[in-house]
């Protein structure tokens, strides 16, 4: 790929190929140039749209993965994903509320989006605003996180949160078993 782009610096294809290869060994700068040469020359591709996002939500780049998946849902409006990585770029600029929205509209594309489910259940469970706290809710979402996860290297996150959630629920004794499985699954 790389002598591909060295003969042919817009051959968009080899460009975003070449980002996957170094993603995959985890040059994020490396990747995030050649996904922005793939735009370059094919502004509306999706899928190197959503790549070049998520790279740059990785390397801590916030502001610029916002625009970006905003960029990937101007393309596609129903990308479950794209609405949930948005919702983990606003929770990082400390924007609880706009990361909620956007879960909650992953969810509403995606009813089983896991990290809709998961970030969404725990912003409910645990957010320092008490005004954004529902424990039921949490307690809804990190039941339906936790089914959808049983097969998952996910899983203790997911029991964790859910802990958490029976917490905020009030339900003290669920809270400390689910604990306890969430301690279990990460030994495994």
């Amino acid at each position: 790929y790389q002598k591909a782009v060295g003969v042919r610096p817009d051959y968009a294809e080899a460009s975003c190929n070449l980002a996957n290869a170094l993603i995959a060994k985890g040059d994020f700068d490396g990747a995030i140039a050649q996904y922005k040469a793939c735009l370059a020359a094919i502004p509306d591709q999706e899928e190197a749209q959503y790549n070049l996002a998520s790279a740059l939500l990785r390397e801590g780049r916030t502001d610029e993965a916002i625009v970006e998946y905003q960029k990937v849902l101007h393309i596609h409006p129903e990308s479950a994903d794209a609405h949930a990585n948005l919702g983990i770029a606003w929770l990082a600029k400390g924007r609880a509320r706009d990361a909620m929205a956007e879960y909650t509209k992953a969810l509403q594309i995606s009813p089983e989006n896991l990290a809709a489910l998961s970030n969404l259940a725990w912003l409910l469970a645990t957010s320092p605003d008490p005004t954004l706290r529902n424990g039921s809710e949490a307690v809804r979402l990190a039941e339906r996180a936790e089914s959808t996860s049983s097969r998952s290297d996910k899983r203790p996150t997911v029991l964790r949160i859910l802990g958490a959630a029976y917490a905020e629920a009030g339900e003290f004794a669920k809270a400390k078993e689910t604990a306890q499985h969430a301690l279990e699954a990460a030994n495994i």
